[in-house]
């Protein structure tokens, strides 16, 4: 009998793999692609679960092979990474599939929760490798993240960033304080505890808001994000106050002041919220990827927020 899967934890050398494809299982309900395949690039698509060949090989993976302790999570869609081609598996930051799923992440504004990965070589009549890469802890399950339903918009604007990303066939070719930022973003979704969550996120604020001075920096970047974010959000203090209180939870966690976890939970949901909105205005927008991918380009606009212009 042919193999069904290879236990976590076995190292598989996929530079052997000829063309293979992936199928990352999702929690998305209610999505409105119907039973038509939701093309996010040429070779990449979002597809529904029911009565597909990966919900019958994946049901076959629990019952014959024990997969999720033989029974089998009821999930409704999957991304399919149709012959991809590369040598690291995820989860790494820079690997083509989670790039596409920090983009879920950024469009959605949650966290992925659990989800199952299966690589197949015979257009998934059999696994040659699964694994589950993606848990909320149960400090993460407590925060309340202000998220959005998957529908035809949010799946538009994560193909609108992936194509300007580059992310094709291969990795994304991204500049790297906007590849860096991104990777901070998923190392704060992927935190096992909100320490590392909130401090994740100021690091992201660093690296796209960062002014050219040192001091006062929280409150420079406080009014650099705002200022930012006053094309979808005109609400200027609102997100100022929320940018300082990222960073003050950020500096009690640091200099070990008192901080409890009901407001760290308090201070992350919003805070991801708004980075999340952050992200996916800029990776919308080929001029602001541009702007940010150059340093004088984003020091000048930097410089017009002390003046309280707009970006055009």
């Amino acid at each position: 009998m042919r193999r069904l899967f290879r236990p976590l934890g076995v190292i598989i050398d996929t530079s052997q793999v000829k063309s293979s494809d992936w199928a990352v299982l999702l929690h998305l309900t209610k999505w409105p692609g119907g039973n038509k395949p939701y093309r996010i690039t040429d070779h990449i698509s979002l597809q529904r679960c029911k009565n597909s060949k990966v919900e019958r090989l994946y049901h076959r993976l629990c019952q014959e092979a024990g997969l999720d302790n033989g029974d089998p999570f009821e999930f409704d869609t999957y991304l399919h990474f149709e012959s991809v081609k590369y040598t690291d598996l995820p989860p790494i930051p820079h690997s083509l599939i989670d790039q596409v799923i920090n983009l879920f992440v950024i469009a959605s504004r949650k966290p992925l929760d659990y989800c199952r990965m299966i690589l197949s070589r015979d257009n998934f009549s059999s696994s040659y490798f699964t694994c589950d890469p993606y848990r909320i802890s149960e400090e993460i399950d407590f925060v309340n993240f202000d998220s959005l339903k998957l529908d035809s918009i949010v799946i538009n604007d994560i193909s609108i960033m992936a194509k300007n990303l580059g992310i094709q066939d291969d990795l994304g070719q991204v500049i790297s304080r906007i590849n860096t930022t991104l990777t901070y973003y998923y190392y704060a979704w992927r935190s096992q505890y909100l320490d590392q969550f909130i401090i994740n996120l100021t690091i992201c604020l660093e690296y796209l808001f960062a002014p050219e001075g040192r001091t006062e920096l929280s409150h420079q970047i406080a009014v650099n994000t705002a200022r930012f974010l006053q094309y979808v959000d005109p609400d200027l203090d609102k997100n100022y106050r929320q940018v300082k209180k990222l960073y003050s939870a950020r500096s009690a966690l640091i200099h070990g002041s008192e901080i409890s976890d009901q407001q760290k939970y308090s201070i992350i949901g919003p805070s991801f919220s708004m980075i999340s909105s952050i992200l996916k205005l800029l990776l919308k927008s080929k001029t602001l990827l541009d702007t940010f991918g150059n340093e004088k380009k984003r020091k000048a606009l930097i410089r017009t927020y002390i003046f309280g212009k707009k970006y055009t």
